[in-house]
């Protein structure tokens, strides 16, 4: 699908100009208030950087 190729795509960018999984997962849940849609991104972008939706979960603080 074309949304996940661009997912992916801006993932590889942002990883070439130094930015890693936890930085990215961070930067995509800034802002985002609620438990509910901050899960529905990690589901949305887990695949983009290449880690579970448990392992998204992790990087932002949101499980242990």
């Amino acid at each position: 699908e074309l949304l996940i190729k661009a997912r992916k795509e801006l993932v590889e960018r942002l990883k070439r100009k130094g930015y890693d999984n936890k930085k990215i997962a961070r930067i995509l849940v800034a802002n985002v208030y609620g438990s509910v849609k901050k899960k529905l991104i990690a589901q949305e972008w887990a695949s983009g950087l290449g880690i579970t939706k448990d392992e998204f979960l992790e990087l932002i603080g949101m499980k242990k």
